[in-house]
Formats: structure tokens, sequence, C-alpha cells
């Protein structure tokens, strides 16, 4: 069971990666991202979640918001855009400031006051955290990278007839390792 689970696992990250490695070019010239929006809570208050791939990486942004009209509920549910970056505008920029940045990974947060269609907003605290791409691609090939170095030793092992589970040299007793007392397969 145990095995089957890996193997499932080493495909699903093998897919992951895959999706990685595709978005990464196309997201210089696409913005995609899904959105999440709670309804106003009574004191019209309410969190917005973001998960946008772009340029720069894979971003997750959480918004915090008090509106001063409970009765406007904008962006309810769920909600998934795809759109091309206007040409002029070049590839998306998260529309806050950096705080912190480091190899591609970037923390900002922004407190801020705006209005929207005459909406006005009394507060809005943003916080995005984005990874690199390069990153996502390297943690998803982990588990592959294991895999087939478990299926390498697992073939070198058997050629060189020694223990599939601790690798003792099985010449002198073929019939069961003195080591570990695992059974060989037999050719």
């Amino acid at each position: 069971m145990r095995r089957k689970l890996f193997i499932i696992a080493v495909v699903v990250s093998l897919v992951l990666c895959g999706v990685f490695a595709l978005l990464w070019p196309l997201n210089r010239t696409y913005h995609e991202y899904v959105t999440y929006g709670r309804p106003l809570d009574a004191n019209g208050e309410r969190w917005l979640f973001n998960l946008t791939a772009d340029a720069n990486g894979v971003a997750l942004t959480c918004a915090f918001d008090h509106r001063t009209d409970p009765s406007y509920q904008p962006l309810l549910g769920w909600r998934f855009v795809a759109r091309p970056y206007p040409s002029s505008r070049g590839p998306f920029k998260l529309p806050y400031q950096v705080s912190h940045s480091l190899l591609g990974f970037t923390y900002a947060h922004e407190p801020r006051r705006i209005g929207y269609q005459r909406i006005p907003v009394v507060t809005v605290n943003d916080r995005a955290l984005t990874v690199p791409y390069w990153f996502l691609i390297v943690v998803t090939l982990l588990l592959p990278a294991i895999a087939l170095h478990r299926w390498h030793r697992r073939r070198r092992r058997i050629g060189e007839n020694r223990c599939l589970t601790c690798g003792y040299d099985l010449r002198a007793s073929p019939e069961r390792c003195p080591e570990c007392g695992a059974i060989p397969l037999q050719p």
C-alpha cells in the first residue's frame, strides 16, 4: 500500500512540475488568478483571497477590508480570470510595495484607504507572498528524483547479487540475507 501511495505521489508531483514548467513562459503574456470572496459580516468586514499566476511566480494574496456600506457585496464566491497583458503595460506586477525580496520570493504588505465605484472602502489591509517558478519546479522534482534513485539502486543491487533491503553481498548465502534476514528474489 505504501508503495502505491508513493507511486501516486510521484505521478502527481511530475504532473505539477509539468504544469509549473508550462505556466512559467505562458505567464509572460497571460495573467491568471482565482479569487474567493467571503460575504461581509455584520460589521462590514471580510476576507478576500487570490491565487495569482503571473510573470514573477505564483502569488497568494489575502486582503482584509472594511466597507462603510455592508449592503454592497462585491466578489462573492469563486471566480477564475485569465487574460492577456495589455501590450503597453508588460508583465503584471503586484500593486503593492514589496517589503522583502530574496531570490524571487517576495512579501508585500500594504494598508491603504481607497474608494471603489463611489463606495468608500474604509481600510484595506493587503498581504501578498510570491513563490518563484524555479522553486516550485525544484520542489516538485524532489519525489521523482527520489523514485529514480531508488529504482537505480534496486537494479544495481539485483545485478550485483546483493540484498535489496540492506545491500549485503549474497554470493556466500544466496537463500537468505545473513544481515537482515530478507529472502532474495529468485531470478
